[in-house]
């Protein structure tokens, strides 16, 4: 009897282990088919830009002072060709006359953000008389030379207001070295000698002053100071010595990079 029932089951233990079998393989494909956990993280950064050194130059009339100026260049040398250096001269008895054309030449270079140094080298054609029975003109070459190192004190605040891109558009005090040439002509770069006849004359000066770019390729210097004259000027009076306050001013062409 236990035979015959043990017969009868065997057909059902195997279909029971063949219906496991297959329910495993499910499971374990589906545990294969899975997508692991994924750890990694995704982080977002926000990249702040600088803000502009002033508005955006464009060709509307609100942006000409912008592109008149230059707000927007930084520049590390400048060289500038003045072209007002001219004059004329003489006395109400006809004894004299003289006539100056000449231009000036200068160069100047960074050093660090607000501090420069400048030099200048300015020819002339002069041409006088100085007799008033024999009013022949003559022509001789002069010219006046000069260094000076400058420190542009506003530069950085103008910066910050969007005036300036580190360039050479600031108010500035400096101190200059400077030296006339030439026998027939009483000029060194910050004062006028009341008698010619020196080979070279020498001064100094206390300068304040401001430049300002015009444009991509103009600018105007204006200074004023006080000179010291290192060559001694016997022929004026202590009243022409009492009062110094030059005045200088330099208006022309600059290309700077």
């Amino acid at each position: 009897m236990l035979t015959c029932l043990r017969s009868a089951f065997r057909p059902w233990y195997g279909a029971t282990w063949l219906l496991l079998l297959l329910l495993l393989g499910s499971a374990a494909a589906r545990a294969q088919t899975k997508p692991a956990a994924d750890s990694s993280r995704i982080s977002y950064d926000e990249e702040t830009m600088p803000a502009p050194l002033g508005p955006p130059v464009g060709k509307s009339p609100q942006n000409a002072y912008t592109r008149l100026t230059r707000l927007q260049v930084e520049e590390r040398q400048l060289w500038k060709l003045g072209l007002n250096n001219f004059g004329f001269g003489f006395d109400n008895q006809g004894s004299y006359f003289r006539v100056r054309y000449g231009a000036h030449l200068a160069y100047e270079r960074k050093i660090g953000t607000e501090w420069s140094v400048l030099g200048e080298v300015s020819p002339d054609v002069f041409r006088y008389y100085r007799d008033s029975l024999d009013q022949r003109m003559r022509t001789v070459l002069t010219a006046r030379v000069q260094v000076a190192g400058r420190y542009y004190y506003n530069l950085n605040q103008r910066i910050r207001k969007g005036k300036s891109a580190s360039n050479f558009s600031a108010n500035y005090v400096a101190v200059g070295l400077g030296a006339g040439l030439g026998r027939f002509s009483n000029l060194s770069p910050f004062y006028n000698y009341y008698e010619s006849g020196q080979v070279a004359r020498a001064t100094a000066m206390l300068q304040y002053g401001l430049q300002r770019r015009l444009g991509p390729y103009g600018f105007v210097d204006f200074n004023l100071g006080i000179p010291f004259l290192l060559t001694p000027d016997p022929t004026a009076s202590l009243e022409q010595l009492a009062f110094r306050l030059r005045l200088n001013l330099r208006i022309g062409l600059a290309l700077g990079r």
